[in-house]
């Protein structure tokens, strides 16, 4: 059988055409091909007679730099013996994939997680009366931000490196928040915005543990999920543990649906 070639690839259509093979499952990789995720993002293929069977992702905005895997498992395995990316990254795979992740990499636990949709059509926005008003966070907001997301990790036992947030996700997408005093206690908004692909991914929802069970992350999150509809895309995303009840149930109360599912995790290179 002829070996694969592993190379780096450049070629946006290219790449984009073998994305949308599982457009839903790449739903975040098609985003990190438009600004200004696009500057980050880094792309290898594994080829076999010009075909492409395997791709690597490599986005180096995040700490640990995220590595996203797609294809057959031989086309991951050859990815894998090449130096792809740094000595730690934060992966994201489809369950298949898993043994080659493993064969290159030192993998502490993973989670088995679901990416759920959600198109205008099947939006069921929060009830304004039953929660207040979220406002718009702007980048002025980023510490009390940071302050929630670490005591809503800490109170549910969660590695901030399986955080992914960063200013920049404040200044160029959409975030909302609820306040109770001077506090931020609620918050959702977006990990990225891909105009040209129409879609969105929603992310970084999180309510203060003193504050939960009262609809604020229904609130947050329908607050962001009108205002990208309203801006004209046809799809939002979002990525949620599978062992994650309650937050699956603010999901699909406004209207998410799942449509596939992966692994991730904190990898160490051998």
């Amino acid at each position: 059988m002829t070996p694969f070639a592993v190379s780096p690839l450049s070629d946006e259509p290219r790449i984009r055409g073998y994305l949308l093979t599982d457009a839903a499952y790449a739903a975040y990789a098609l985003a990190d091909l438009e600004p200004p995720y696009s500057a980050s993002a880094t792309w290898t293929v594994a080829t076999r007679d010009a075909v492409i069977e395997g791709l690597a992702l490599l986005y180096d905005a995040l700490e640990p730099p995220a590595l996203f895997l797609m294809g057959s498992l031989p086309a991951a395995e050859a990815l894998l013996r090449q130096p792809i990316g740094p000595e730690r990254v934060l992966f994201m795979c489809q369950p298949h994939l898993i043994p080659a992740v493993r064969t290159a990499y030192n993998v502490g636990a993973t989670s088995e997680m679901l990416r759920m949709r959600l198109a205008p059509a099947g939006f069921s926005p929060a009830h304004p009366d039953r929660s207040p008003t979220p406002r718009r966070l702007t980048a002025s907001d980023v510490p009390a931000m940071r302050r929630l997301l670490v005591e809503a990790a800490a109170h549910d036992e969660r590695a901030l490196d399986d955080i992914a947030f960063t200013p920049l996700m404040v200044e160029s997408g959409i975030y909302c928040g609820i306040d109770s005093g001077d506090a931020l206690v609620a918050m959702a908004g977006t990990h990225v915005i891909a105009p040209r692909a129409g879609l969105a991914a929603l992310g970084n929802v999180a309510v203060h543990p003193q504050h939960r069970r009262r609809g604020l992350a229904t609130a947050v999150s329908g607050a962001v999920t009108r205002a990208l509809f309203d801006m004209g895309l046809q799809a939002v995303y979002l990525n949620v543990r599978r062992d994650n009840a309650a937050a699956m149930r603010v999901y699909r109360r406004l209207g998410f649906q799942t449509v596939a599912a992966f692994v991730e995790g904190i990898a160490t290179e051998r």
